[in-house]
């Protein structure tokens, strides 16, 4: 985690003087009036949730792959020479189908039996909201404070499916499904 943030860190301060261009004057020529910008980063997640029963580990009881690519998009608009108004929204979400149980667990109030195979898909959707008031600027460089506003929207859901020997010998199908409301 600290070389998640730190790697953050860096990667903010060296992208500094891009959001340090002028409408007037800027020191590379380009405008930075409106500007979108979109990306891929890998990330790796560890989702150990609870909903109505015990912790489930998705990547130990669920087989979820920890490795997650996920895209970003943000538009920026500076209304002066000193503020910026940004909006941004980034996605991610994992799935997996056939992955068979190896305990039992509750999700959701149900109980998932060690041996069903499970289907699962986990993600989340963020929205923010930024306003960006530089306190120093000059041609290349700007520092201020920023506030903003968010949303988080987070999915979780189990689907998992077995058959079992009834009396006689004779198979049934069974299946239990859960969701994680989101907000």
């Amino acid at each position: 985690m600290k070389t998640i943030l730190g790697g953050v860190l860096a990667a903010s301060l060296s992208v500094s003087p891009a959001f340090a261009q002028s409408s007037s004057g800027a020191w590379n020529g380009l405008s930075d009036r409106f500007r979108i910008d979109a990306g891929y980063f890998g990330l790796t997640a560890e989702n150990v949730l609870n909903y109505h029963g015990g912790d489930v580990d998705f990547e130990k009881d669920l087989g979820l792959d920890k490795g997650v690519n996920t895209f970003w998009v943000d538009a920026t608009w500076r209304v002066g020479r000193r503020h910026q108004l940004k909006l941004s929204y980034t996605r991610f979400a994992r799935d997996r189908a056939g992955y068979t149980l190896g305990r039992d667990f509750v999700w959701g109030g149900e109980t998932y039996n060690a041996g069903l195979s499970a289907t699962t898909t986990s993600g989340s959707d963020i929205l923010g909201g930024y306003y960006r008031f530089a306190v120093y600027r000059n041609n290349r460089f700007e520092i201020g404070p920023t506030i903003g506003v968010g949303y988080l929207w987070l999915n979780a859901r189990i689907q998992a499916t077995g058959t079992v020997a009834g009396p006689a010998g004779r198979r049934a199908g069974s299946s239990t499904r859960a969701r994680a409301p989101a907000p």
